[in-house]
């Protein structure tokens, strides 16, 4: 979901979160934002945090032993996965984000492990930094195959999106025409 600053995202993040709480319980997803800030205004955590991403993207690795169980454990209950300020996540972040859900996923091939991925922001906002962003024309490839179908359906959802307008709309009746389940 693409949206500019005023229109709602805020809203539509609880209203999302409230109904996947109040038809799979309040482990099936997690609120997740690229940088803390973010993070503490949705009430979540970072991505690097929850998925165990350290900032040197030269020591990412799988995780392995203990680590490994408790993160399996982590997000076995988690089937949503939403991601706020998505424009500063770039190709190389997303990559790890889906290799660690099919690692979570017991290596599930699925892209993202099966995980259904929802993507808040304004990608013209912040680019990554010392990354591609997502919807760059050619993506680089860093783990499989898998990665890039991911990478393209995120692209396509975003050329093919309406942008809102920057003014504020009805929120409450433009949610009201989406039906998630």
């Amino acid at each position: 979901m693409l949206f500019v600053s005023g229109t709602g995202k805020s809203l539509i993040i609880k209203a999302i979160t409230s109904s996947i709480q109040d038809k799979l319980g309040s482990n099936a997803f997690v609120l997740l934002a690229s940088t803390g800030i973010a993070a503490l205004n949705i009430g979540g955590q970072t991505v690097h945090s929850y998925f165990n991403i350290p900032r040197d993207k030269k020591n990412f690795n799988d995780l392995v032993g203990e680590q490994a169980r408790n993160f399996t454990n982590k997000i076995s209950a988690v089937k949503f996965v939403l991601i706020d300020e998505y424009s500063t996540i770039g190709c190389s972040l997303l990559g790890m984000i889906e290799k660690r859900c099919s690692q979570g996923k017991e290596w599930n091939t699925e892209p993202f492990g099966g995980l259904n991925i929802i993507l808040f922001g304004d990608i013209d906002q912040l680019p990554p930094v010392k990354d591609l962003p997502v919807d760059h024309p050619k993506p680089p490839n860093p783990f499989s195959s898998t990665w890039e179908i991911s990478v393209w359906i995120v692209s396509e959802v975003y050329i093919s999106a309406p942008v809102p307008s920057p003014k504020r709309r009805n929120i409450s009746s433009a949610f009201r025409q989406y039906q998630l389940w």
